[in-house]
């Protein structure tokens, strides 16, 4: 059974390679606290394993805190602290696994095919139908406009599901996202935004710029690098942001010292009354012995006993009787005063730059830009890097993962089996789709008929089903890969795929 155990918390490791020192800067903060008390310190067997390794080190991360050879829990703050700065990537896409993704949720095909309902072949489509019936493209710009004529949420929602012209995408997804029409006072608040960039510079600007890379080598962005950049200064500078993410951020765990003061304060509250009332019915029922008292020590000459000081103190009353000064416990020292930084509550993370990307397509007023992103981020983004284990049928990032692994288990097994068996097991291959909602490794048209997906059902599921239908377009070249060198050069270039036909065949295939 030790043995057993032993293999079972071997495989249950969670291992990722070490890249350049220049990506290893601060990254999801919700991941750090996640895995900071789990994370163990360089060891000299670590060392040993990078120098063998010619300079490429593994680092375990065991999903239990016990065994001969996990670290001690006795480590001292700093060495995890400095470990996990130091080898801390700062995108989730470095990752080849994410641990615990068996235990989470994962839904049915017949879930799914349900959930896509609107997916069936007979269903005209956007993306699809529209290219080879012009006059279905006609039919649905017509349709779209009287749907934002209507400004009814739950009518554009269902436009979404099969697609919008680009003629008319603004004013569906503004409508759909209960948006009100753009106006003066945004107009305001972005500019607000744009002078608290230049008068005041933050530490995390310089990884927003770093991230820029992303745009600047894309043949698709380039052109609208400093408009992404502004975006992204103003994002992290709006407080407004904060109070409306979908997924828990750095605050929500952070503050855990200051609620804990506020119980204790209320805990003190409630001694001081408790304290107050015994010492009122003590008085009540000492009343004709004070005068006695106060006699005994008119008499007195001189110094008088420790019990006659803390009677004159106000600490004691007559008949011995201690005081409410000497029964309330002491005040609770507060806490240090809670800062967040930065005022959105959110880390930048590696490829946020390109979630802001598609949006240049839409808008022609950064200001405009930056309403929308801040609204999709905050709804649909912030989940894509939260380890929070949020269920169907708005799944944050480890049950979409988890989605992708069951899904494609269900549809393939010998896929499953040949990819793992290369070390790449399908999560692993699909993060950097998901984490980076297919920008970049799409097309942008077909990026925001995914989008329309996501908008219309509301979920960030379409990724999932995505990148399982990218996985079984190319099983042939898959099958043939002996190593994972060559099958991360095989699926590393997928911008010629099709978003509806693809999640059609795999969902709905004969």
């Amino acid at each position: 059974n030790n043995n057993n155990n032993n293999n079972n918390n071997n495989n249950s490791h969670w291992t990722y390679q070490n890249v350049s020192a220049a990506e290893h800067v601060l990254g999801p903060w919700d991941l750090i606290l996640a895995i900071a008390g789990q994370l163990p310190p360089p060891s000299a067997a670590a060392a040993d394993d990078r120098n063998s390794q010619g300079g490429v080190r593994k680092v375990g991360i065991s999903s239990s805190s016990t065994g001969d050879g996990g670290s001690s829990r006795s480590d001292s703050a700093e060495k995890i602290q400095s470990c996990v700065l130091t080898q801390m990537p700062r995108s989730l896409s470095i990752h080849e696994v994410l641990p615990g993704l068996d235990g989470l949720p994962s839904p049915s095909l017949d879930w799914l095919r349900a959930f896509f309902a609107d997916f069936r072949p007979h269903q005209r489509h956007v993306g699809l139908d529209d290219i080879a019936q012009p006059l279905f493209r006609d039919l649905r710009i017509h349709q779209g406009r009287a749907a934002i004529r209507e400004g009814r949420i739950a009518t554009c929602r269902r436009f979404c599901r099969v697609g919008c012209p680009a003629a008319i995408r603004t004013g569906i997804w503004e409508t759909r996202l209960g948006l009100r029409p753009f106006s003066e006072q945004d107009l305001f608040h972005f500019e607000a935004l744009c002078k608290d960039v230049l008068r005041q510079p933050l530490l995390l600007d310089l990884l927003t710029n770093q991230d820029m890379h992303h745009v600047r080598d894309s043949e698709h962005f380039f052109l609208f690098e400093e408009q992404i950049r502004t975006l992204l200064l103003c994002l992290l500078r709006d407080a407004q942001v904060a109070r409306c993410l979908a997924a828990p951020s750095a605050a929500s765990i952070t503050d855990a010292m200051h609620r804990k003061h506020d119980s204790a304060m209320k805990a003190h509250a409630a001694a001081v009354a408790a304290a107050t009332a015994a010492v009122a019915m003590e008085r009540s029922a000492s009343s004709a012995a004070s005068t006695n008292e106060s006699r005994r020590l008119q008499q007195k000459v001189g110094g008088g006993t420790q019990e006659d000081d803390d009677y004159k103190n106000g600490k004691l009353e007559a008949g011995g009787a201690v005081t409410s000064a000497s029964r309330i416990p002491p005040i609770p020292p507060s806490p240090p005063p809670l800062v967040i930084y930065p005022a959105c509550e959110i880390i930048p993370f590696q490829g946020l730059a390109l979630l802001a990307a598609p949006l240049m397509y839409m808008y022609d007023h950064p200001a405009k830009a930056y309403r929308m992103f801040r609204v999709l981020f905050c709804r649909y983004w912030s989940r894509l890097f939260s380890l929070s284990p949020v269920g169907l049928p708005s799944p944050s990032l480890p049950v979409l993962l988890r989605t992708v692994d069951s899904m494609l288990e269900d549809l393939d097994l010998d896929l499953v089996v040949h990819l793992r068996r290369l070390g790449t097991p399908p999560c692993a291959l699909a993060l950097p789709w998901i984490s980076s909602g297919f920008v970049g490794h799409l097309a942008p048209d077909e990026v925001l008929l995914l989008w329309d997906r996501v908008l219309g059902l509301d979920s960030l599921v379409p990724l999932a089903a995505l990148a399982v239908a990218a996985i079984c377009f190319r099983r042939q070249v898959i099958m043939s890969c002996l190593v994972r060198q060559e099958l991360l050069e095989a699926m590393g270039d997928i911008s010629q795929l099709k978003v509806v036909p693809l999640l059609q065949s795999v969902l709905f295939s004969a």
